[in-house]
């Protein structure tokens, strides 16, 4: 199928991230550490750079009065409000957390995170102190994970395996299954939908029934990811970032 947008605007931006928030805002990362906020008009609201913590790895927004960015060299995250005022950071290193790879908002305000150096995913507060350690990914997949990205949406923890596909734990971190998609290394929870982009193609996988849509996009060029907010689509595409609008 066809998936129909208008182009609202092109941003000139050389992304390194983008994602949205249930409000309708987006969020954008570029290359040279800056954060931009933007709404569905390509208003900016809100702009943070840091440029001590080196490059972003990640923005979780799920919870848009405590964002978090994620600097995976610096082993560091910040915690935003609404208007991008830094509430807090967060040095992993210090808290004995060496080689976190990727972290996520949960669903209870706490942070999730994957630690390489033990291969597990542990919670840790808004101040870096732990939770609760769970899930060994290594003792329940029998493999060397290689985690990109995790995000927590509907009580499930979907965890990107760029070479298994993606783990999905209940909100306690128990396992329950493995969906083959590997190579996926960044995705959307949508309703019971995971969402991703491969070139021009809107890829859907239904959480219930296991089947998978392909929608195809008429795009300015081949896109490297893409959030949906609402009727609303933004595409980080090659040194810049384009807002469609998405028609019924």
């Amino acid at each position: 199928m066809m998936l129909r947008l208008i182009l609202i605007l092109t941003l000139p931006i050389a992304a390194r991230f983008i994602t949205g928030d249930s409000t309708g805002f987006f969020y954008i990362a570029d290359n040279q550490h800056v954060i931009r906020k933007i709404d569905s008009t390509g208003k900016e609201w809100f702009r943070y750079s840091d440029i001590t913590n080196g490059s972003i790895q990640s923005i979780d927004a799920s919870n848009p009065f405590k964002t978090l960015i994620f600097y995976r060299q610096q082993q560091v995250i910040q915690i935003l409000d609404n208007n991008f005022g830094l509430v807090n950071t967060i040095q992993l290193r210090k808290n004995n957390m060496l080689n976190v790879m990727a972290v996520a908002r949960a669903s209870d305000n706490n942070i999730w995170l994957y630690d390489a150096l033990d291969m597990s995913i542990k919670k840790i507060n808004d101040f870096g102190k732990p939770v609760s350690v769970g899930a060994d990914v290594f003792q329940l997949t029998g493999h060397i994970p290689q985690v990109s990205f995790m995000k927590e949406e509907n009580h499930k923890l979907f965890v990107c395996d760029t070479t298994l596909g993606v783990l999905v734990f209940d909100e306690y971190l128990n396992y329950e299954r493995t969906i083959p998609m590997p190579s996926v290394n960044r995705l959307q929870v949508v309703n019971q939908s995971l969402l991703h982009v491969k070139g021009n193609t809107l890829i859907q996988y239904d959480l219930l029934s296991r089947i998978e849509k392909r929608d195809s996009m008429l795009l300015n060029q081949p896109v490297q990811s893409a959030f949906l907010v609402k009727r609303f689509l933004i595409a980080q595409e090659e040194n810049q970032v384009s807002l469609y609008r998405i028609l019924p």
